[in-house]
C-alpha cells in the first residue's frame, strides 16, 4: 500500500504540531512544507518539529506553494494559514482546482456557512466538480485553545 502523500501550507504552531502528529504514523508521509518566514525557508523541516529525520525522506521548507502541489507528490494539504474562510478561500480553491483534497485549520471552516454562505457553497461546487474533498476542523485557535478549554473546565471551581 502506498502512503498517504501530504503537504503542510503554513509551518507555524499548528502545522509543526500537526507534523510531529504526522511523523509518529504508519501509512502517510510528509511530501512538502511551505511556509514564508525567512528563518523556515531552505531549512530541513526537522528542524522545526520534536522528531528526529531517523528513515523520514527530508523534506526543506520552501517558500513556494505552486512547486508543491501536484498530483504524484501530493494527495493532500493541511492549510494552517488562515483564521476566516474569506482569507483562506483563495487557497483552497487553487488546491481544490489541482484535484488535490484539503483540511483546514481556520476556525470558521468547522461552519463555514454561518459567516460566509456563498464561499462554501462555491467551495462545495469547486471539490465536486475536481472530485476532491475540502474539510474545515476549526481547530486554529477558536476551538481548541478557546471552547474546548471553557467547555472542559467551565463547572469546574480549581483547574
Amino acid at each position: 500500500m502506498e502512503n498517504i502523500k501530504i503537504v503542510i501550507w503554513g509551518f507555524g504552531a499548528m502545522g509543526k504540531g500537526m507534523a510531529d502528529m504526522i511523523l509518529s504514523k504508519k501509512g502517510v508521509e510528509i511530501t512538502g512544507v511551505c511556509d514564508l518566514h525567512p528563518d523556515l525557508v531552505g531549512k530541513s523541516m526537522f528542524n522545526a518539529t520534536k522528531v528526529t529525520q531517523g528513515n523520514h525522506p527530508e523534506v526543506i521548507v520552501s517558500d513556494d506553494i505552486e512547486s508543491l502541489l501536484n498530483k504524484e507528490n501530493c494527495d493532500l494539504v493541511l492549510l494552517a494559514t488562515d483564521s476566516y474562510t474569506r482569507k483562506a478561500f483563495p487557497k483552497m480553491k487553487m488546491i481544490l482546482e489541482k484535484g488535490i483534497n484539503v483540511i483546514s485549520t481556520a476556525e470558521e471552516m468547522a461552519y463555514p456557512q454561518a459567516q460566509e454562505p456563498e464561499l462554501a457553497k462555491e467551495l462545495h461546487k469547486i471539490a465536486k466538480d475536481n472530485g476532491v474533498t475540502v474539510l474545515g476542523t476549526g481547530i486554529n485557535p477558536g476551538f481548541i485553545m478557546d471552547l474546548l478549554v471553557v467547555a472542559l473546565t467551565g463547572v469546574m471551581t480549581d483547574v
